[in-house]
């Protein structure tokens, strides 16, 4: 029979330099019972912030830690930069099997989304869907628009188009027109026209690409069901 993981109160008895391993061991006991840790987290954020950082971003640290680590996330930034903290969270996530990063994601876009250290790993974190998370927490935020021309200049084309059809916004198509992705530019739109038919996705083609999207127009109707191709092509005719 395994033994009772520690309590907090043991667990704030041991001594965060000397019994590291014991603290990290002992945490990872009562998370994997699916134990409440912030009186011990809150304890030791207060004694001894560094010993916190070495425990849950050192070199020792587990993987299996990492929602602890994003619960005292800003004790740790004051020990380390928010760009290192995160790659290194990045890091230790990817070593646990089945268990996935979009977490660290998620912290990171509610309270860095102006960072832009923020897309290259969104890049890594979310693949052909990078930056969906990071682009919906700026959508009311004027760097709107320059965040998806940088995720265009990236290559994240499902992001983009995922975002244009979440928001309804023509920004994310925008920037694929501006990095001259005809190819995504088109699949993004058809995505859009397929999930909205009614969408002014003609204006905003006219818009971004010039006053005759004709040639993208017809490219976007051809995949598209008849009725929404004919209105579509309706509008190449009108001012």
């Amino acid at each position: 029979m395994s033994p009772s993981p520690p309590s907090n109160a043991q667990l704030q008895a041991l001594d965060p330099r000397e019994d590291l391993d014991a603290l990290r061991d002992g945490l990872l006991a009562r998370v994997g019972a699916g134990l409440n840790c912030t009186p011990a987290l809150a304890d030791l954020a207060g004694r001894d912030p560094l010993a916190l950082a070495e425990l849950l971003v050192g070199p020792r640290a587990d993987g299996r830690l990492v929602p602890l680590a994003l619960d005292v996330a800003a004790t740790l930034e004051a020990a380390l930069s928010p760009p290192a903290l995160y790659r290194r969270l990045v890091d230790l996530a990817s070593r646990v099997e089945d268990y996935d990063a979009q977490p660290v994601l998620d912290h990171i876009v509610r309270h860095h989304a102006e960072s832009s250290w923020v897309l290259p790993l969104a890049m890594r974190i979310e693949g052909r869907r990078a930056g969906l998370s990071h682009l919906m927490a700026l959508s009311g935020h004027p760097r709107f628009g320059s965040a998806c021309y940088a995720y265009a200049r990236a290559g994240a084309r499902d992001g983009l188009a995922e975002v244009a059809v979440g928001l309804l916004r023509p920004e994310p198509i925008a920037a694929l027109a501006a990095v001259g992705d005809v190819d995504a530019l088109i699949e993004a739109v058809v995505i859009v026209v397929r999930a909205h038919p009614a969408a002014p996705v003609v204006p905003w083609l006219a818009a971004c690409w010039g006053p005759r999207p004709d040639p993208l127009v017809a490219a976007v109707a051809a995949r598209v069901d008849a009725a929404t191709a004919r209105a579509l092509l309706a509008l190449c005719s009108r001012p």
